[in-house]
């Protein structure tokens, strides 16, 4: 009988990790190498609506604290493709802020700063890449997006998206032009108004992505005349959905969110088209109380589209998103509020291990086989290993003692601020097999 002696142990970044988007996929472009994200502080004009009694509100003007993002430039040809358009590689906003962001105001303009026709965004999306979407757990949460139809996403009273100094904001987008003007510099701008922690607490909100690609990438091949697709989603979470906005592509006719539980429909989202087919605007449909969602119900999207010409590749997109409140925010931060070390995320440290005895004629002896497992590993904010998984195997046995031996192990937790956070790290384990009959995990140094 062998003897199995866990002896090193290395918690280690877990780099290069692929998620799946709400995007395209892999589409491959040429690079825009003079496009640059520029971030600046600004303030922007509001209002604030204060009670003075029953249903009496005194409306007041005031100035919020915002980012103005500006990404580009980019020279976009008169009727090209996005193929034929050099595109901006990825960029990362840093958050300068502990608070949440309240809204978003997206345009296109020139390097003056007039606005310029919006169809000429194909897509922008905004990703967190500390923190999973709640429908889809393997994606990266996708905090915003806008497309031709250039929605705002107005602030909404109480609440907002938490974020923390030093998060990291991945901005993928992709530019196009059909119109038959030549614009050889052309900016996509983003104003972000936010609210800090120290001046006021909002309730947090998650972005709800209703995608007819589900949890795969949201781009699909439109084929000639009518068709539809759809997507379901099964809720982990009960809680209440603040209002959706949509968006499709050229030719899109609308889009429909269903609770196929209740058998009712939740809302209808007409595009308003121009006569060649494009994408001007979609509407935002608002729940005056919020719409309640009760874990386990099933919500159906659905995306029309009418194509006059011939089929097109990867022609088609059809969401629905909102913002969603948990009824248990502490809950849905616990899972899904998961860093990668690095970046001002300090690693976890092991400080309890566990194993068997270990003989003392088994200390005097060589190894005859030793091997490696490693795992990925999700630690929460406690300290507890919450998931262990194989990514390099070193046979079935191995790899069952390491999960086992890891799971029962607590660990000073990750920290980012000062505070304890969730991360999704890789633990190698290596391994020294005896020929005693007796087992030692000996603590990682």
């Amino acid at each position: 009988m062998r003897t199995i002696c866990l002896t090193t142990v290395v918690v280690v970044m877990a780099a290069g990790l692929a998620f799946a988007q709400h995007d395209h996929g892999a589409m491959q472009h040429r690079v825009a190498t003079q496009a640059r994200l520029e971030v600046e502080e600004t303030s922007i004009m509001g209002t604030e609506d204060t009670p003075i009694g029953p249903n009496s509100y005194l409306h007041s003007h005031v100035l919020y604290p915002a980012l103005r993002l500006r990404l580009g430039p980019v020279s976009l040809p008169a009727k090209s493709g996005h193929f034929a358009v050099a595109q901006p590689a990825p960029q990362f906003l840093e958050i300068p802020f502990d608070g949440w962001i309240t809204a978003y105001h997206p345009q296109l303009v020139d390097a003056q700063g007039n606005r310029l026709p919006s169809r000429m965004l194909h897509h922008v999306a905004f990703w967190n890449t500390g923190r999973s979407d709640f429908l889809c757990p393997n994606k990266e949460e996708h905090i915003f997006g806008a497309g031709g139809e250039m929605n705002d996403w107005p602030a909404l009273p109480g609440v907002g998206y938490r974020v923390l100094k030093g998060d990291r904001i991945r901005i993928t987008s992709m530019f196009h032009n059909p119109t038959e003007t030549s614009y050889p510099e052309v900016y996509l701008q983003v104003v972000m108004e936010y609210v800090q922690k120290k001046d006021r607490e909002l309730k947090s909100v998650y972005p709800a992505w209703f995608d007819a690609g589900e949890c795969g990438n949201s781009g699909y091949d439109l084929p000639a005349g009518a068709s539809t697709k759809t997507g379901e989603f099964r809720l982990n979470y009960t809680g209440t959905l603040l209002g959706v906005g949509g968006h499709l592509h050229d030719d899109g006719r609308r889009l429909v969110l269903e609770n196929t539980s209740r058998k009712e429909t939740v809302a209808t989202l007409g595009a308003k088209l121009n006569a060649e087919g494009h994408i001007l605007e979609m509407p935002i449909a608002k729940f005056e109380q919020g719409y309640a969602l009760n874990k386990g119900e099933v919500l159906k999207v659905t995306a029309s589209y009418e194509n006059p010409g011939p089929a097109s590749p990867q022609g088609a997109m059809g969401i629905v998103v909102g913002y969603f409140v948990p009824k248990d925010d502490v809950e849905m931060t616990e899972l899904y509020r998961i860093y990668q070390v690095g970046h001002g995320v300090k690693a976890p440290v092991p400080i309890r291990t566990r194993g068997s005895e270990f003989s003392s004629d088994s200390r005097a002896k060589k190894p005859d086989f030793t091997g490696t497992v490693i795992l990925r590993a999700i630690i929460g904010s406690n300290g507890q290993v919450r998931e262990a998984r194989v990514i390099r195997s070193a046979g079935k046995s191995l790899d069952q003692k390491a999960v086992e031996a890891v799971r029962q192990w607590k660990f000073e937790p990750a920290r980012k601020n000062g505070e304890p956070v969730t991360v999704l790290v890789q633990i190698e384990v290596n391994f020294r097999l005896y020929d005693d009959g007796s087992v030692q995990l000996q603590p990682p140094q």
